[in-house]
C-alpha cells in the first residue's frame, strides 16, 4: 500500500489532479517536485481568464522556452476591462500560439458600460484581435511553407464587441466575415453587430461550415444577409436570433426583416432539415407594423426536425402560423410564448366566459392542442405590467387551465418577469440573466411572486468601468511560475516525496469564468 504520494502510479496521480478545480492548489502541488509539475501543468494551463493586455503578455512569457505550455491551452476567456489598455493586442499572439485552443471568448472593454462613450482607436485593436480568425479561415491564402494555420481546433467562439462611433460593429468583409468561414467552428455567439447586405459577400458560394449552434444577440441583420448566413452551415441545430431592441440609431438596418416575412422564413428554411431549437427575439419594428395578413406560406410546416420553439416578442406571422394547421412544425415538443402576444388577448377575452366551467380551455388552446401531436411542454410568460397577478379571477382561471392542460399530457407553466430590469442584452461579464418567477405549474397551483423582488443582480456602476479583479495570470503568478522552474531544475534527483516550502503564488483567483 502506498504511504507517500510519490509511491502512486502516474495514472493514479493524474486522476487525482484532474479532480482539483482550484488553480491555487494546483500550483502549490506543482511546486513540490518535477514529476508533479509535469502532471499538474496541463490542468494549470488548460484555461486562461484574463482582464488586461499585460496579463496576456505574462502568458507569453510563460510560453517562452516552454512551447508545450501553449499547446496545453484549451480555453481563453478575455474580458478586457480598461479602455485605456494599449496592450490588448498581446492576446493575438497568445491565440496564435495556442494551436489546440477549443474555446475563445473576447469581450471589448467598451461594451460593458452603463453609458456608451466613443471608442476611438478600437477598430485597429479589434482587427488585430480577429486576425487569427482570418488566418484560420477558408478566405486566407495558404500559409508559408513550414507554418501552420492557427485555430484549427477551435470549436466555440464568443465575441462581445462594439464599433467606434456607436455601440454596434459592422460584420463586413475582412477580417470579420472570416467568423463564418472557419473550418472547425461549431458554436458561435456574437452581439451588437450590424450584419448588412454585403457583409458576407466575400465568402465563396462553395463554402460550407460545420456550425451547429448560432447565437445572434442584440444584432441588426438584413434579410439578404440573413439568407446568406443560413446557407453557410451544413446542419445548424440551434439558432438564437435576437434582433436589436435598444439602439434606435441602427433601426434602418432592420426594416427589411419586418416587411418581408415570406423571404424571412424562406431564408430560415435553408436549415429546415436540421434545426432543432429556434429562439426568436424580434425587434420592436414588428410590433409597429399595423397591417399584416394571415400567412399564405408554410412558415414552419417543413421544419420536421424542430423540437423547441421559443418566441420572445411580437412577430405577427409566426404567431398566426402557430394556430394554422398548415403552418405548424409537425414534431414540436416544447413551445414558449411571451407576454404581449395575441394569445394573451384571447385569454383575457375568455376569462369571464370560462371561469364557471372547470373543464374548459381558452378557444385557441382547444383548437391548437390537437394539432400539436407531440407537444410535451408549454410555457407562457405573463406580463406584470398589463395583467396584474393579484386579480383573483385571473389566477383561478390560470390555475384551472394549467391543470386541464396537464391532464392532456402537456406540462404547462406560467411565468412572470419582474418589471424591473437593470441589464439589457447582451449579458456581459458580471451580469446575470433575468430571472423568471413561476406563477403556476401542475401540482403546485398558483405560487406567485414576492412583491418588489428585483430579479437582476450583479450590475456594475453605470458610470464606471468594472473594478479590477485579479486574474490567473497577474505578475505574482508569473513570478511563481519562474520560481517553480528554477526550483525543479535545481532538484532533478527529487523522487517526488518533497512537500516542503511555502506557496509562492500569492493571492489567486480561484474561480474560472467561461
Amino acid at each position: 500500500m502506498a504511504e507517500k504520494l510519490s509511491d502512486l502510479a502516474s495514472e493514479v496521480l493524474d486522476s487525482i489532479v484532474a479532480q482539483i478545480d482550484d488553480v491555487k492548489s494546483l500550483r502549490s502541488l506543482a511546486q513540490t517536485s518535477r514529476r508533479l509539475q509535469h502532471i499538474t501543468e496541463p490542468y494549470i494551463y488548460r484555461h486562461a481568464f484574463v482582464r488586461t493586455g499585460h496579463e496576456c503578455y505574462n502568458l507569453l512569457r510563460a510560453f517562452n522556452g516552454r512551447s508545450e505550455r501553449a499547446l496545453m491551452l484549451r480555453s481563453i476567456d478575455a474580458r478586457f476591462q480598461s479602455a485605456k489598455d494599449d496592450s490588448m493586442g498581446n492576446l493575438t499572439h497568445v491565440v496564435q500560439a495556442a494551436l489546440r485552443l477549443n474555446d475563445l471568448t473576447i469581450e471589448s472593454p467598451y461594451c460593458n458600460r452603463g453609458r456608451w462613450r466613443r471608442a476611438d482607436g478600437w477598430k485597429t485593436t479589434m482587427e488585430s484581435l480577429l486576425s487569427p480568425l482570418w488566418e484560420a479561415s477558408y478566405l486566407a491564402p495558404e500559409p508559408a511553407s513550414g507554418t501552420s494555420r492557427p485555430l484549427q481546433a477551435l470549436r466555440k467562439l464568443v465575441l462581445h464587441l462594439n464599433g467606434e462611433p456607436s455601440e454596434f460593429w459592422n460584420l463586413q468583409h475582412r477580417p470579420y466575415s472570416a467568423i463564418f468561414a472557419h473550418p472547425t467552428l461549431e458554436d458561435v455567439h456574437i452581439s451588437s453587430a450590424n450584419i448588412l447586405d454585403e457583409g458576407l459577400s466575400d465568402i465563396p458560394d462553395t463554402v460550407r461550415i460545420p456550425l451547429k449552434r448560432l447565437t445572434i444577440d442584440e444584432c441588426n441583420i438584413t434579410i439578404k444577409a440573413f439568407e446568406r448566413l443560413m446557407m453557410l452551415p451544413k446542419a445548424l441545430e440551434y439558432l438564437y436570433l435576437g434582433e436589436s431592441q435598444f439602439c434606435e440609431d441602427e433601426e434602418p438596418h432592420v426594416e427589411s426583416m419586418c416587411h418581408e416575412p415570406k423571404e424571412f422564413f424562406a431564408a430560415l428554411a435553408h436549415q429546415k432539415s436540421s434545426l432543432q431549437t429556434f429562439i426568436y427575439e424580434p425587434c420592436d419594428e414588428w410590433f409597429r407594423i399595423s397591417h399584416f395578413t394571415i400567412p399564405n406560406f408554410p412558415v414552419l410546416a417543413d421544419f420536421k426536425a424542430l423540437r423547441e420553439l421559443r418566441l420572445n416578442g411580437r412577430q405577427h406571422w409566426l404567431e398566426h402560423g402557430l394556430k394554422e394547421p398548415t403552418c405548424l412544425p409537425p414534431n414540436l415538443t416544447s413551445l414558449h410564448l411571451p407576454a404581449g402576444t395575441i394569445f394573451d388577448d384571447e385569454i383575457l377575452r375568455s376569462l369571464h366566459d370560462k371561469l364557471d366551467d372547470p373543464e374548459a380551455l381558452p378557444p385557441w388552446l382547444e383548437k391548437a392542442l390537437p394539432l400539436y401531436a407531440h407537444l410535451k411542454k408549454l410555457d407562457m410568460t405573463w406580463d406584470a405590467n398589463h395583467h396584474p397577478t393579484s386579480e383573483l379571477r385571473e389566477l383561478v382561471w390560470t390555475e384551472r387551465t394549467v391543470t386541464r392542460v396537464h391532464k392532456r399530457g402537456i406540462r404547462m407553466r406560467v411565468f412572470q418577469f419582474s418589471p424591473v430590469a437593470e441589464h439589457q442584452r447582451p449579458i456581459l461579464y458580471g451580469e446575470d440573466e433575468p430571472v423568471r418567477f413561476m406563477l403556476c405549474s401542475p401540482g403546485s397551483g398558483y405560487v406567485g411572486m414576492p412583491r418588489n423582488l428585483r430579479p437582476w443582480e450583479g450590475a456594475a456602476d453605470s458610470d464606471s468601468e468594472w473594478e479590477d479583479s485579479q486574474s490567473d495570470w497577474d505578475d505574482d503568478v508569473l513570478d511563481a511560475l519562474d520560481d517553480i522552474d528554477d526550483y525543479n531544475d535545481d532538484d532533478d534527483d527529487d523522487d517526488g516525496s518533497s512537500f516542503g516550502g511555502e506557496d509562492e503564488y500569492g493571492e489567486l483567483a480561484t474561480q474560472f469564468h467561461g
